[in-house]
């Protein structure tokens, strides 16, 4: 039993001293780069840039859209209820509400434009767009104040 044990413990030191004095294989060469692949990948970089530039200036436009949209039903909320003013009130109210209207349109127009816009220009007229929304949402926040 022991001439066994012996033997099995010779066998397995064997085996371990072949498994770490192997050589190592030497890695695979690497491809040379060639001005095609560079070119291919290069262009694939840029169509994904620009693939996810516009999926990007479409959920914007979706999200401004939306935001208009809201912004109407809103001011229709209120010409209602300023129907149930005093009289001066729905005076300035009128006059607020067709600011409201007029600042709307031009951020529509403005939307309108940047969908035709395209690289820069797109970025430039976004940050004008985020201007005149905020401007819009400042205005109604004041018009919406006669009735809190």
């Amino acid at each position: 039993m022991r001439k066994l044990a012996f033997l099995a413990l010779i066998v397995i030191s064997l085996g371990f001293y072949l498994a770490c004095t192997q050589k190592e294989e030497p890695p695979a060469a690497k491809k040379p780069v060639t001005q095609e692949k560079v070119m291919k990948e290069t262009k694939e970089a840029a169509e994904a840039v620009k693939a996810y530039t516009e999926q990007q200036r479409e959920q914007y436009q979706k999200e401004i859209n939306a935001q208009l949209d809201e912004l109407q039903k809103r001011m229709a909320e209120i010409s209602e209820k300023a129907k149930k003013a005093k009289p001066e009130v729905q005076a300035k109210l009128k006059e607020e509400m067709e600011a409201l209207q007029e600042q709307a349109e031009a951020s529509r127009k403005k939307l309108a434009e940047l969908k035709a816009a395209s690289g820069k220009a797109w970025e430039d007229m976004k940050s004008g767009l985020d201007k005149a929304m905020q401007d819009l949402n400042k205005s109604y926040q004041e018009a919406s104040g006669y009735f809190k």
